[in-house]
C-alpha cells in the first residue's frame, strides 16, 4: 500500500512537473477545479515520503515560502523562474505536510496526511 501511494505521487509529480504555475502561497498549484487537480493535490499531500524530512529541513522549506518574493525576484545564475517556482511548490508541501496551518507547531508523524497509510494501514487490515 505504501508503494501504491508513494507511486502515484511520483506519478502525479512528473505528469504536472511541466506545467507549474508560478507560485503564489495563496493559490494552488494544481486546479482545484478539475478532478485530475484534486487528485493529484492529494496524492501528492498523502505521500509517505514526506515523513522522512527532519525537523530542520522543514524548517528551511518553511523560511523559502515564507521569503518567497526574494527567490523569484533574484534567481541564481542558470535557474529559471519555472524552476524556482516548482522548487517552492515542493518546499511548501513540504512544510504544509508537516506544520500545523495556524499554530505552526509541527505534527507528530502518524497524524499527518502523509502517515496515513503507514501508520494506520496495518490497524484498519488487522
Amino acid at each position: 500500500a505504501i508503494a501504491t501511494v508513494s507511486a502515484g505521487a511520483a506519478i502525479a509529480e512528473k505528469s504536472t512537473a511541466s506545467m507549474v504555475p508560478k507560485f503564489d502561497p495563496k493559490q494552488q498549484r494544481f486546479d482545484q477545479s478539475t478532478f485530475v487537480g484534486r487528485l493529484s493535490k492529494m496524492l501528492l499531500g498523502c505521500d509517505p515520503s514526506l515523513l522522512v524530512y527532519s525537523g530542520e529541513e522543514v524548517k528551511r522549506c518553511k523560511a523559502m515560502v515564507d521569503d518567497y518574493d526574494t527567490h523569484l525576484q533574484n534567481l541564481p545564475e542558470g535557474v529559471s523562474e519555472t524552476e524556482m517556482s516548482r522548487t517552492l511548490w515542493e518546499a511548501q508541501r513540504i512544510a504544509s505536510a508537516a506544520l500545523h496551518p495556524d499554530t505552526g507547531e509541527t505534527i507528530p508523524r502518524p497524524f499527518r496526511m502523509s502517515g496515513y497509510v503507514p501508520y494506520n494501514g496495518p490497524i484498519c487490515v488487522a
